[in-house]
């Protein structure tokens, strides 16, 4: 909510005043019209990646992509167990460093 205030008492100017402020305050309004809208699109894209050759996506966003780079990829765990697809071509590094964070000391890695 805006709130203006003006001390003037001359209204020519407290005219040109409010026509020079309620343009802006407008304009600075309509970036908060949908902020759910934006943040549901960008809940989308937790978990998912791409390299040049790779494609990753972590099932239900359970873990976020921290830093994807050929041949690394760190991953920072949102649950105790997730599961990640990840797609290459003939092109894609063929050893991966994984770097999970924020993973329980037993965790297990296995690959199907």
């Amino acid at each position: 909510m805006s709130t203006i205030t003006h001390t003037h008492t001359n209204t020519r100017a407290a005219s040109a005043c409010l026509l020079v402020i309620m343009p802006l305050t407008a304009t600075i309004m309509t970036g908060c019209l949908n902020p759910g809208a934006e943040r549901a699109v960008l809940d989308e894209q937790v978990g998912k990646g791409r390299t040049a050759h790779t494609r990753w996506e972590v099932i239900d966003g359970l873990a976020t992509l921290r830093a994807l780079e050929p041949g690394r990829a760190v991953l920072w765990a949102q649950a105790p167990a997730w599961q990640v697809t990840i797609e290459a071509d003939a092109d894609a590094p063929r050893q991966w460093e994984l770097v999970a964070r924020n993973a329980l000391a037993d965790s297990m890695l296995t690959a199907d």
